[in-house]
């Protein structure tokens, strides 16, 4: 099955970087566009403009990079209006671009690339991982305390 691939988000440079390398790692793979939306709020234009041209590419996947919550938002107007997956990829683009770096594997293995993240750009995370964090911590504490907690299994079969 021939699978056709849409990168929507990042700047335009990055994109550039992205589709390079990701047709160097995946030889044959079917990049049919790419699209940087302004950095601007998502308005009735983004959605039109978005859907016409993910449409024209005629894409199965849509891979959207544009940070949490405005990914988030993309995904769900667009997904109304064009016939395709979308997946929300945060900074992968950047990552898999070579324009962010990862953090040390250790660190991934451990639950913590958060920490590096916040570290590499504070002035833009601290109110995402500090206050959103905390926020949703407290969500899941009060909604969690008082019901029953039920193991459902490995539904995938993945544990062994």
């Amino acid at each position: 099955m021939d699978v056709r691939h849409f990168f929507l988000g990042t700047t335009p440079e990055t994109l550039t970087k992205l589709i390079t390398a990701t047709e160097t790692a995946y030889p044959g793979l079917q990049i049919v566009g790419s699209w940087a939306p302004p950095f601007a709020p998502l308005d009735e234009e983004f959605f039109r403009y978005g859907a016409e041209v993910v449409t024209q590419s005629r894409a199965d996947v849509v891979w959207v990079g544009l940070g949490a919550p405005k990914q988030d938002e993309a995904v769900v107007g667009l997904a109304d209006r064009v016939d395709a997956t979308f997946v929300a990829v945060g900074a992968a683009f950047d990552f898999l671009a070579g324009t962010m770096p990862e953090a040390p594997l250790w660190l991934q293995n451990s639950g913590l690339e958060w920490a590096f993240r916040l570290g590499s750009d504070p002035r833009r995370l601290w109110r995402r991982y500090l206050i959103g964090n905390a926020v949703f911590l407290s969500i899941v504490v009060r909604r969690g305390f008082g019901r029953k907690m039920v193991r459902h299994g490995d539904p995938f079969g993945t544990v062994r």
